[in-house]
Order: C-alpha cells, then sequence, then structure tokens
C-alpha cells in the first residue's frame, strides 16, 4: 500500500514517483510493516525504492506494553507512507 492505495512490488517505486509531485530524493519516506512480512522482502522493498532514488526511508514501529517476561515490538502491514 501506498498510503490507502493498494500497489504491487513491481509498480511501488513509479506508483511513489507518480503520487507525489517531488521528485525521488526529495522526500522522507515511511515504511510501517505487519509483523507477518518476512525481513528480507522489507528489505528487498527498501532496495527498489533505494534504487529509484529514494534515499530517505525510515521505518515505524509500534511498541506496545510488554507482557511478563516478555518483549513485544509488532510492526504492522507493509505501508509506504509520505
Amino acid at each position: 500500500f501506498i498510503n490507502d492505495t493498494q500497489t504491487s512490488e513491481e509498480k511501488i517505486a513509479q506508483d511513489l514517483q507518480n503520487s507525489t509531485s517531488q521528485k525521488a530524493g526529495e522526500k522522507k519516506f515511511f515504511i510501517k510493516a505487519d509483523k507477518s512480512i518476512q525481513y528480507g522482502y522489507l528489505i528487498k522493498i527498501m532496495s527498489i525504492l533505494n534504487d529509484a532514488g529514494f534515499k530517505e526511508i525510515a521505518l515505524l514501529t509500534k511498541i506496545e506494553k510488554p507482557q511478563k517476561n516478555k518483549t513485544l515490538v509488532p510492526l504492522w502491514k507493509l505501508w509506504v507512507l509520505f
């Protein structure tokens, strides 16, 4: 998803370029990813965006209150926000 619009791995860089008036490299993007998203896939998407010129990419996390004797750091579905 880019904001609320679904996209694909193949189209994400072009869709990002089309969804903003700013050029790649001029804007910071934020990625939220669900904990079900594999780390390697997240890195692959970040690499695609980086190769397309989007150099400032930040990851957002949501920290929940830890359960007794556990530390949880869940994430969301894969979203790119700007």
